[in-house]
């Protein structure tokens, strides 16, 4: 039996479902698959719903041994923008524009995940 890491992403938006799945030998390649995923948008959007999901499994010997939501542990820095992620009820915490950039002054929290979008080449995500 082989040990591995599977990394499972899906969103439901509407009709519309975008899933991935990633079967890795090590964490390194397992944490560079989620970071690929969140960054190409893949699904994944910035204010996160009870459709969406993003969770890494750990197989040893074929049988799982643990099992965890990423989402809680998602953080983004996107520039003008503070750090921003997820609450373990998915609610979005952080974001803010921050004071003299490009998003000084949006006040509309609905509006920051549209505005950070113009800036996605540029995001880091990070777990934990």
């Amino acid at each position: 039996m082989h040990s591995f890491l599977l990394v499972e992403g899906s969103n439901t938006s509407g009709s519309v479902v975008t899933e991935y799945a990633g079967v890795h030998r090590s964490v390194a390649a397992a944490e560079s698959a989620i970071r690929d995923y969140v960054r190409s948008g893949g699904g994944f959007e910035l204010t996160a719903s009870a459709g969406q999901e993003l969770s890494l499994r750990i197989y040893q010997q074929g049988a799982l041994v643990a099992e965890h939501d990423l989402i809680p542990l998602l953080r983004l820095q996107i520039p003008g923008f503070a750090e921003m992620g997820f609450d373990d009820d998915y609610d979005h915490v952080g974001g803010e524009p921050e004071p003299d950039s490009d998003a000084d002054g949006i006040d509309d929290r609905n509006s920051w995940p549209t505005c950070a979008r113009r800036h996605c080449s540029t995001t880091t995500a990070r777990s934990g």
